[in-house]
């Protein structure tokens, strides 16, 4: 039962995103748009909770302090600020001020960013039992964030479009530069030495630790993760394209 990218418990992580999907795509596909909407709250609302329960049990964690070098744990650089946990707070603000904008951000970056969180955790998620309450919560989690921001587009709150390539990728950068400025004032007025927030300030990450490698320098070693990202959008925006520009060569065909 050791996670480890490549390893049963990997695969079945990977098999429970697909089967969560759809099951949630199937339980709700005959409902009012309006009720698709409520659900999708409801489990946003408990992926906020679950989220903090998550934060206790590592707050209580000695190994997990251990691991990660912290004489204690210190909430103000545990909140949901992260990339995939950010999203936690943007998919139910988007459906609730029915904000484009706002659900393209969270279906292309709480997707990306949550998975990747699956695909490259730091050292601590990674080569233990996936049984260890840090790991199945941290796990469980991205999961279900991941399920989420997919969620907008299977159940039709959000269609992918090329238009929103753009905005998404200022927004996003933006976003962390938000954080870099969240991160600098915690560390320098010592609320919180450790705040990393978007990781601005390097991890231990497998993937961005390579950019931190080649451009040691805060907050300006992600930028050019913004090409990765922009690659992401126009794969997944792609097949969408094509099917719309299909239906309007061919509209009996829909």
């Amino acid at each position: 039962m050791i996670m480890k990218l490549g390893s049963p418990v990997f695969y079945g992580l990977m098999a429970l995103i697909a089967v969560c999907t759809l099951a949630l795509w199937y339980g709700l596909r005959q409902k009012a748009m309006a009720q698709r909407r409520k659900r999708m709250l409801i489990i946003c609302a408990f992926n906020i909770v679950f989220f903090f329960i998550y934060r206790y049990s590592q707050s209580i964690d000695e190994e997990f302090l251990r691991l990660t070098d912290k004489e204690f744990f210190n909430w103000f650089g545990e909140l949901p600020l992260q990339l995939c946990y950010i999203n936690m707070l943007l998919i139910p603000i988007g459906l609730l001020i029915k904000k484009r904008s706002v659900m393209a951000v969270a279906f292309f970056a709480g997707s990306l960013g949550a998975f990747m969180a699956i695909l490259f955790p730091d050292a601590v998620y990674s080569g233990f039992s996936i049984l260890l309450p840090r790991m199945l919560l941290y796990y469980l989690l991205h999961v279900s964030i991941v399920v989420c921001s997919v969620s907008l587009c299977t159940l039709g709150f959000y269609r992918p479009s090329f238009k929103d390539l753009l905005p998404t990728l200022i927004i996003t950068t933006l976003l962390a530069l938000l954080m870099h400025g969240v991160n600098t004032l915690l560390r320098v007025t010592g609320i919180c030495t450790t705040a990393n927030y978007f990781f601005t300030y390097g991890t231990t990450s497998s993937l961005l630790s390579l950019f931190w490698d080649l451009i040691p320098i805060p907050y300006v070693y992600e930028l050019p993760l913004a090409l990765i990202f922009a690659a992401y959008i126009t794969v997944v925006t792609a097949p969408f394209a094509l099917l719309d520009r299909k239906l309007r060569k061919n509209p009996c065909s829909a």
